[in-house]
């Protein structure tokens, strides 16, 4: 939450954007192609299908693993940031960022 997760290019300002700002604004992403903060809705339960898992693969968690994976391959191509000014251009990526994206991939792998 506290992490810097990207920094963007605000008219030749360069912005950093915390988790808690990708948090708060991040379920209006489909208006960008962006459907990564959807991942976050099921992280909860994906977690707590990992320990469910004995030996036995479950139709229901193979399709949570599958929805879970896809926005986190959608996150991937996150190219811009829309805000009241308009599309600003990611410049880098930071902690925040790679740390969500190794803890949804992990967990995704784990179903």
């Amino acid at each position: 939450m506290f992490l810097p997760v990207v920094t963007i290019n605000n008219g030749g300002v360069p912005n950093v954007l915390d988790g808690a700002h990708i948090l708060k604004n991040g379920w209006v992403g489909p208006l960008m192609l962006q459907f990564g903060w959807y991942a976050n809705i099921l992280m909860l339960p994906a977690a707590c299908a990992t320990g469910r898992i004995a030996t036995v693969r479950k139709r229901r968690y193979i399709i949570l693993a599958a929805v879970l994976i896809a926005f986190w391959t959608n996150t991937l191509f996150w190219s811009s940031v829309t805000g009241f000014t308009g599309e600003a251009p990611i410049v880098s990526r930071h902690a925040g960022y790679y740390l969500w994206m190794a803890a949804t991939g992990i967990i995704g792998s784990l179903l």
